[in-house]
């Protein structure tokens, strides 16, 4: 019985046959022929799009609705609500969480989120 050795020897000396170009051809034609049509794909990402606006405008009316049960108007909004925002992150959460505060209750009650501001005599606020 030959080693191993021998055997990787014997067995270097061939090499696989390479496949036959009909082969090859009908490969890549089933590959193209199952492929989507480009235009499934744009018919794909149109209703993923149409979906993402259809549920942006209901947010919308969403936050319209609660915010006209809630009596808000846009006079409520200072440069004190601006300050706020910006001192909570500046984005659109922050803005709607200091919106349905004006809306609920008296602005003075946001002294307590202001950041301490150190005293001359040392104590914080």
């Amino acid at each position: 019985m030959p080693s191993d050795e021998q055997i990787e020897v014997i067995l270097g000396q061939y090499r696989p046959a390479p496949p036959s170009a009909e082969l090859r051809h009908r490969i890549l034609n089933a590959a193209i022929a199952q492929s989507p049509k480009p235009i499934f794909r744009w018919l794909a990402v149109a209703a993923v799009l149409a979906a993402c606006l259809t549920l942006d405008l209901a947010t919308q009316a969403v936050k319209q609705q609660t915010a006209s049960i809630l009596g808000y108007t846009k006079y409520q909004w200072t440069p004190q609500a601006e300050e706020m925002v910006a001192l909570i992150g500046n984005d659109t959460s922050a803005r709607d969480f200091i919106a349905m505060r004006l809306a609920t209750s008296d602005f003075s009650s946001f002294s307590l989120i202001r950041p301490a501001i150190p005293q001359t005599s040392g104590e914080l606020q």
